[in-house]
């Protein structure tokens, strides 16, 4: 459901040609719009969410890589967009709350989270279109290519566990895989 508020951010700006030549608009715009989805998701496991996603980078990197290609007849925006979406990835932060349901390993139960990282960012592996200017058929497979991207996110919980008695609390990691908007 998130990723048809993303679509329906995105596709009548650029159906309309609302960013114009503004490529510092549409890579704004495009960011927010995929924070917003990102944050409407979780690890698949927990459901915890990404409270903080590097969106300063992927900005960036968006707004570079479209003065790179923009004149290009053989690269698509899909394909070049992978760094764009690592980087947002790359030291993201997920919600301390709840805690992760899996126990850290040796442990009974999560008592409270310290902190949620992204280790890996994953990979970026475009499906295949051919160039075109169909603002629809770029956001379809853009979000079927992020779809793909988000089973390769991972990361890590630290978290203070509870440990079979008489061990007192302490503290422990929890890994997570695969991230699900």
């Amino acid at each position: 459901m998130a990723w048809d508020l993303f679509k329906s951010l995105m596709l009548p700006m650029m159906q309309s040609n609302a960013f114009g030549s503004d490529m510092s608009a549409f890579a704004r715009n495009f960011t927010i719009a995929y924070d917003s989805t990102i944050k409407s998701g979780g690890d698949v496991v927990n459901g915890i969410p990404i409270i903080k996603g590097n969106v300063e980078l992927m900005e960036s990197t968006l707004f570079a890589l479209l003065q790179q290609t923009q004149f290009s007849k053989n690269t698509t925006l899909l394909d070049v967009i992978g760094p764009v979406i690592i980087g947002y990835w790359t030291g993201a932060t997920l919600s301390l709350v709840p805690t992760p349901i899996i126990p850290a390993i040796g442990s009974i139960k999560n008592i409270a989270t310290i902190s949620g990282t992204v280790l890996s960012p994953g990979n970026w592996t475009p499906l295949p279109v051919i160039p075109n200017n169909d603002s629809n058929i770029f956001l379809n497979a853009f979000i079927q290519s992020a779809n793909i991207h988000l089973m390769t996110v991972s990361g890590i919980f630290s978290v203070i566990s509870q440990y079979p008695p008489p061990a007192p609390p302490a503290p422990g990691v929890v890994n997570w895989v695969s991230y699900k908007v």
